[in-house]
């Protein structure tokens, strides 16, 4: 289990900001002073040709995300950017959820959970993690309207 989880920790994926489309990176190409940052070759779909075919993302049309190698309830991989329903238990014994965001917090080369109504870091840290708390219901590019709801809750 632990080698599987180690293998999906290297995988990515990519929105690209003008087509305003999540795809999955193939090959990572790290940036350089003369490429202009990372990019990626991704899988996208020809619909005229009704084929997979390679496509291009550049730096400045890219955002990288990376997977965390956790699943959540329903076996999805997380990964940087997804919006989580994490359930908790309240002192009543009623269980409840919050909206969090997965994001990566570089100084302290971690990802963690974000609350989506407080906007400050939770103290979910993914160390003692239990994938029956968590369940994926979108991403901060494809379902905005998920942070606004959250906000006016």
């Amino acid at each position: 289990m632990t080698e599987r989880i180690q293998q999906d920790r290297y995988k990515f994926r990519v929105w690209h900001k003008k087509r305003k489309k999540m795809y999955k990176v193939l090959h990572l190409h790290v940036g350089t002073y003369e490429n202009g940052g990372d990019w990626a070759t991704a899988e996208g779909f020809n619909i005229i040709t009704q084929q997979n075919m390679h496509i291009q993302v550049e730096p400045k049309d890219c955002i990288l995300m990376q997977c965390l190698g956790l699943k959540d309830k329903k076996n999805n991989l997380l990964y940087e950017g997804d919006i989580v329903r994490a359930y908790f238990e309240r002192e009543s014994g009623d269980i409840d959820y919050d909206l969090m965001t997965v994001v990566h917090v570089p100084e302290w080369c971690a990802f963690v959970l974000k609350g989506c109504k407080t906007g400050s870091y939770e103290d979910f840290i993914f160390t003692e993690y239990d994938p029956k708390e968590y369940e994926i219901v979108g991403n901060i590019y494809e379902n905005p309207e998920l942070l606004e709801k959250t906000n006016e809750r």
